[in-house]
C-alpha cells in the first residue's frame, strides 16, 4: 500500500504535522520562505533540509534525507550529533532536534486512521503514585527483576528490547498486560509493543491513564482491594488497576508504559509493582540508548560509503569523459580483479579491496594530456613516458581521501612486473604489493581482450595463453595459475562489454582501452 511521509514539527510550544512531497524540499529555520520557522536566536536563515532523494521518473517509494546546512544550534537524530553539510536517510520514528525545534519523521498509509485506541469513558479517576525506596523492596523482588532484565541486554535491536521490556514488566508485576505506546502527535498513540501479543486488540489501553502517564507515574482504580466500586473506563477494559510510568531516554519521554491487571491490588501492592515496573524501563532506556548510538553508527557509516561510492563513481566517470577509448575499462578490471583474488583464496576483504583498486586504478590519466590518450595509433617515447607517469598521478589524487588509502598500493604497482622491468619503481617479485599483483593480470587481460585502432582483440583463450606464457616474468607465477584455473565462462562474464547507462553517454560505442600494458601481444613497455 502507498505510504505517506510526514513530519511532525514542533516549536515554541506550537505543534503542526507536515505532509512530504517529493520534489519539495522541507525547510528549517529564521527565514520567514522557509517551511517550518524557528525564531530561536542559534538558528540559521535555513537551518535543515528535508529533500526527497527519490529518482526522476521512478515509482519507487521516495526516500528523504535530512541536510544540516549551519555550524550553529546542532543537529541532532535520535540523540546523535549530525555534522554540517552531511546527510542521512531517515527512518520512521527518527527525532530530530536543533535550537528550540523538534521534529519526528513518520512514515503511514495512506488514509490510515492514526488514532486506533478507542476514547474512555470520561469517569476514571487517575492518581499520582509515589514510587518506593529500591532498598525498600524485597530479596525475591530484586531477583525477579535481575532474572526480568537479562533479556533486555541480550536484545539485537530496539523492536525486541521494546518486547522484552513488555515482558520483564509483567514478570516482576504480575499483572496481566502490559504495553509502551508513543504520542506521536496530539491524539495520535501508536502501540509499540505488547505483552501477551495481542493483547490490546480487542480492548484498548485507557489513553486518559496514558496521556497522564507522560507527566509522571499515575495509577487508575481503587486502592483499596474490598472496594466494590470500579470505574466504567476500567470496568469496560476489563479491568480493576492501571499504572501508567513515562519511559525516559536520553532525556526525554520517548513512550509511556502501561500495565493493568483484573485481579485486586492493595495500595502498597500497587507501589511495589509500579516501583519494579520503573526499574525495568531505567534498565531498558539504558540499553535503547546503547541500541540507538549503533544504529546511528552505522546508519553514518552507510553514508561515509555512499558518499565513498558517490566520490568514486565521479572519478571513474572523470575517466571516461576524459578518453573515450576507456570507457568500461575500469569496471571490467575491477570485475576480473576481484574474480582473481577469489579464486586464489585471498580473502573476501581483499577481494572487495581489489574490486574498489580496479575502478580507480587508471585515475592518474587524468593527468595525462588528452592529445596522448586519444591518439589515434602507437605512442612514441616522450608520450609513451608521459603515460607512464599516471600510476604516481593516480597515487597523489587518491591518497588525500582516507576510505582509498587501503587501494593506494594497487594503484601505484599496477604496472609492475615480476622480473622487475615495470615502471614505476621497477620492483620485482614479492616487493610489488599483492593488490598491484592482482591489478596487473586483470588490466593485461581486459588490454589484450580489447580492440585496438592498430590491431583487433585478442580472445579469451589466447590471452590466457599469453598470461601462462609470461607467468613468473610479467606476472605472479601463483597469480597466473589461479587466473588460468578460472573457468572461461567466468571470465567472459566479467568482460563483457554491455552499453553505458545513459549518465554515460549511451550514444558512444565502447572502443576498448589504450593502454600500454599490452601491446601487439607481447609484454611490451
Amino acid at each position: 500500500m502507498p505510504q505517506n511521509r510526514w513530519i511532525v514539527f514542533s516549536a515554541n510550544g506550537h505543534v503542526a504535522r507536515h505532509l512530504l512531497e517529493p520534489g519539495r524540499a522541507f525547510t528549517i529555520g529564521r527565514s520567514p520562505r522557509c517551511t517550518a520557522v524557528s525564531g530561536h536566536p542559534a538558528m540559521s536563515r535555513v537551518h535543515a533540509s528535508i529533500e526527497s532523494a527519490a529518482e526522476p521518473g521512478t515509482h519507487a517509494e521516495p526516500e528523504w534525507r535530512l541536510i544540516g546546512l549551519a555550524r550553529s544550534a546542532p543537529i541532532t537524530v535520535n540523540g546523535v550529533r549530525l555534522a554540517s553539510g552531511i546527510g542521512l536517510t531517515l527512518r520512521h520514528g527518527d527525532v530530530i532536534r536543533m535550537g528550540d525545534c523538534k521534529a519526528r519523521f513518520l512514515i503511514q498509509a495512506h488514509h490510515a486512521d492514526p488514532g486506533c485506541m478507542p476514547e474512555p469513558v470520561c469517569d476514571l479517576e487517575i492518581r499520582p503514585i509515589a514510587l518506593v525506596e529500591h532498598d525498600s523492596l524485597g530479596r525475591r523482588d530484586l531477583g525477579n527483576l535481575m532474572h526480568a532484565t537479562e533479556s533486555l541486554m541480550r536484545a539485537a535491536g530496539e523492536s525486541e528490547l521494546r518486547r522484552a521490556t513488555v515482558t520483564a514488566i509483567l514478570r516482576v508485576t504480575g499483572f496481566d498486560r502490559a504495553a509502551l505506546i508513543r504520542r506521536n502527535h496530539d491524539d495520535d498513540e501508536e502501540l509499540l509493543a505488547d505483552a501477551p501479543a495481542a493483547s490490546f486488540r480487542d480492548s484498548g489501553p485507557s489513553r486518559a491513564a496514558i496521556r497522564r502517564g507522560y507527566e509522571g507515574p499515575v495509577v487508575a482504580g481503587s486502592e483499596d482491594p474490598l472496594s466494590s466500586t470500579v470505574s466504567a473506563s476500567l470496568a469496560q477494559l476489563g479491568v480493576l488497576h492501571a499504572i501508567c510510568l513515562p519511559y525516559r531516554v536520553a532525556g526525554s519521554v520517548a513512550a509511556v508504559a502501561y500495565v493493568d491487571t483484573a485481579r485486586p491490588r492493595s495500595g502498597d501492592e500497587l507501589r511495589g509493582a509500579a516501583t519494579l515496573a520503573s526499574a525495568v524501563l531505567a534498565f531498558s532506556a539504558h540499553c535503547m540508548m546503547h541500541l540507538q548510538r549503533a544504529a546511528m553508527e552505522q546508519r553514518m557509516a552507510r553514508e561515509q560509503e555512499l558518499m565513498l561510492s558517490g566520490t568514486v563513481v565521479a572519478l571513474v566517470r572523470a575517466i571516461d569523459a576524459k578518453d573515450a577509448h576507456t570507457r568500461g575499462h575500469s569496471e571490467r578490471v575491477a570485475r576480473l580483479a576481484r574474480l582473481l583474488a577469489q579464486a586464489a583464496e585471498l580473502g573476501a576483504d581483499l577481494a572487495e579491496r581489489a574490486y574498489l583498486c580496479g575502478l580507480v586504478h587508471d585515475i592518474g590519466k587524468i593527468g595525462v594530456p588528452e592529445a596522448i590518450l586519444a591518439k589515434a595509433g602507437r605512442l612514441d617515447d616522450a608520450e609513451r613516458d608521459a603515460i607512464r607517469e599516471h600510476p604516481e598521478i593516480g597515487h597523489r589524487i587518491l591518497r588525500q581521501i582516507p576510505q582509498l588509502r587501503e587501494v593506494l598500493p594497487g594503484v601505484l604497482d599496477h604496472h609492475e612486473r615480476w622480473d622487475g622491468t615495470g615502471y614505476p619503481n621497477a620492483c620485482s617479485g614479492g616487493t610489488i604489493s599483492l593488490l598491484g599483483r592482482v591489478i596487473a593480470i586483470a588490466d593485461s587481460v581486459d588490454a589484450m581482450t580489447s580492440s585496438r585502432v592498430y590491431r583487433p582483440a585478442c580472445t579469451i583463450d589466447q590471452a590466457r595463453l599469453e598470461v601462462a606464457r609470461c607467468a613468473g616474468t610479467h606476472f605472479d607465477p601463483d597469480l597466473a595459475r589461479a587466473f588460468l584455473a578460472i573457468p572461461v565462462d567466468e571470465l567472459e562474464s566479467c568482460l563483457q562489454r554491455a552499453p553505458a547507462p545513459d549518465a554515460w553517454d549511451a550514444g558512444t560505442r565502447d572502443a576498448g582501452t589504450l593502454d600500454d600494458s599490452w601491446a601487439g601481444g607481447t609484454a611490451a613497455a
